[in-house]
């Protein structure tokens, strides 16, 4: 039997996610948001929102979505760190994982983190469109 994980990147996005709750919740399907720091500052009640339910996982996806293979490692450190504390403020809650934006990792990038990296394998590409026939069409030979 496959299993499955869903994760979303980038959020929260106010165009997007309030949906995307709405059918995890539906469903009772568990999730994992990986969160872009300077989108939970715009957006902190669906940041909230999502922290609330046990249903979901939260994850830090750096401050201002880097590549962390491309940045210095002070830098990296303090992407991860900023994220850190602004899902702190608003949830008060520390996330347990780390989605390097476009999967990019190294063993520099591996050396300061302190939990878990989470990396797709398969990717819908929805970051390039939204529709949801073209996300079926990506996943439907697993």
């Amino acid at each position: 039997m496959k299993k499955i994980s869903l994760t979303f990147d980038d959020g929260p996005w106010q165009e997007t996610t309030p949906h995307v709750l709405e059918v995890l919740k539906k469903y009772n399907a568990p999730a994992a948001f990986m969160i872009w720091g300077e989108h939970a500052e715009k957006y902190p009640e669906l940041l909230k929102e999502e922290a609330a339910d046990p249903l979901f996982t939260i994850g830090n996806h750096t401050y201002h979505h880097v590549d962390l293979t491309k940045v210095s490692l002070e830098k990296g450190k303090n992407e991860l760190k900023k994220t850190d504390q602004v899902i702190e403020t608003i949830t008060g809650k520390h996330p347990v994982v780390i989605r390097p934006p476009y999967g990019s990792i190294n063993k520099e990038v591996l050396s300061y983190m302190d939990r878990p990296a989470v990396i797709w394998s398969i990717d819908t590409k929805s970051w390039d469109h939204h529709d949801k026939d073209k996300v079926l069409e990506a996943v439907q030979d697993l």
